[in-house]
């Protein structure tokens, strides 16, 4: 599955962890996650 739709809003006030397809992943990873993302996308955009 594909978390392209998650990384266009933030993560919600209040919760910890995310469990998507039945990983569980907490904000920080969440954050590292979506800047990689955008940094990524970034990068092919340009080339």
């Amino acid at each position: 599955m594909s978390l392209e739709h998650l990384f266009y809003s933030d993560f919600p006030v209040g919760i910890r962890y995310m469990c998507i397809d039945g990983k569980k992943i907490s904000k920080q990873e969440f954050l590292e996650l979506k800047k990689r993302y955008f940094k990524n996308k970034k990068a092919s955009v340009e080339s």
